[in-house]
């Protein structure tokens, strides 16, 4: 009897024994195909692997769309469609739009000029630098004063005690080491429709410093104005006819016209020539 009671409290104690000990659990497939294993693979294998170092590139940086030119009196930038090079020299010679005022030459100044410029016109394109206290003691006053120059903003009168017959676009814009005013106009010289032929852009500025006066005459074009100063010219398309009755009212009319018109409707593009003009260094002599 003994003896069973002992086989039973041991058969049971086993049992218990057995209960507890938790059963061996079949390894799990990982989720997911063939496909789903191998993008794991190849996604720990990129994380694992060195960046890439990117090949230095030999490519060269595009070229200016213009031309350099650089002197060691002056260094300026002209962009394609205004000209394809220049040239500079010392000179005395008297300057457009001035007429001899009959107190002998200009003082000594180095002018700069262009060749192949982009509009066909009878006045020579040129970048005029003198020393501003000759300029100065030469043409009294100057026809834009240049402590004015300095301070102007666009949409103030243009300074000086007189403003061309006619004038549009006037816009301060600054070169380099310097600032001052440029503006669109025509020498009125007789009884003429503004015209292709003398239409020019004019610009005055003065150097940082004060020690130099730089002037610009660059002719320009507008599709808008007739080729030349015939009053019976034909007018291209948009074209404001000659009024001999009323010449304030016609040039109104035509600063009205060359104000809203695009930079693109003018040769060389506006834009251009104010880029040739900011590009401007002037280093003196």
């Amino acid at each position: 009897m003994n003896k069973k009671i002992i086989g039973l409290i041991a058969s049971l104690t086993f049992t218990l024994a057995c209960g507890i000990i938790p059963s061996a659990q079949a390894p799990q497939p990982p989720q997911g195909g063939v496909e789903t294993i191998v993008a794991q693979t190849l996604t720990a294998l990129t994380a694992a692997a060195p960046a890439a170092t990117a090949a230095p590139s030999t490519e060269e940086p595009p070229a200016p769309d213009g031309t350099p030119f650089q002197t060691a009196e002056v260094s300026l930038f002209i962009p394609n469609g205004v000209a394809n090079g220049a040239s500079s020299f010392l000179t005395t010679t008297i300057e457009f739009p001035f007429i001899n005022p009959s107190v002998g030459e200009m003082p000594q100044h180095i002018a700069v000029t262009f060749t192949q410029y982009g509009a066909q016109s009878q006045l020579d394109p040129r970048i005029m630098i003198f020393r501003a206290d000759e300029y100065q003691a030469f043409i009294a006053p100057t026809p834009l004063q240049m402590d004015a120059m300095r301070s102007y903003t666009d949409g103030q009168p243009l300074p000086g005690e007189s403003s061309p017959t006619f004038f549009a676009r006037p816009h301060a814009l600054q070169f380099a080491n310097g600032r001052g005013i440029r503006y669109i106009t025509q020498v009125i010289q007789g009884v003429v429709p503004i015209n292709n032929s003398y239409l020019f852009y004019f610009y005055q500025g003065i150097t940082d410093d004060g020690k130099y006066f730089v002037e610009a005459l660059l002719p320009l074009s507008s599709i808008y104005l007739a080729a030349n100063g015939d009053p019976d010219a034909p007018l291209p398309a948009e074209g404001i006819p000659f009024n001999f009755n009323d010449f304030a009212a016609y040039y109104n009319l035509i600063s009205e016209k060359i104000n809203a018109a695009d930079s693109s409707s003018f040769s060389p593009y506006l834009e251009s020539l104010d880029e040739l003009i900011a590009s401007m260094q002037i280093n003196g002599f």
